[in-house]
């Protein structure tokens, strides 16, 4: 849904970009050329929202805030966070 868009990746799973950039590499570590595959990445999206699907009918919404809240924490940006890739670095 949001392609590798990092920052609209963690908005929607409520977690930090550079821990979605983590993530993707651990994928690209895992997978390789398969997630350049179409067919690949249609059934890996099938089995998830296959997952969605049941989980909502288990009673649990996939969307929640069971996540932890969301991301950035109020009162703070995106910007200014310096570093590598522009990640966010709370101060102390």
């Amino acid at each position: 849904r949001c392609g590798h868009n990092t920052i609209e990746v963690a908005k929607r799973l409520a977690i930090h970009p550079q821990t979605v950039r983590y993530r993707l590499r651990q994928l690209d570590d895992l997978l390789g050329d398969r997630l350049q595959d179409p067919e690949t990445l249609f059934e890996m999206e099938l089995v998830l929202r296959a997952q969605q699907l049941r989980l909502a009918a288990a009673g649990h919404d996939p969307g929640s805030a069971e996540r932890g809240g969301s991301w950035p924490p109020q009162g703070r940006g995106l910007g200014g966070g310096g570093g590598v890739g522009g990640a966010y670095h709370a101060s102390s």
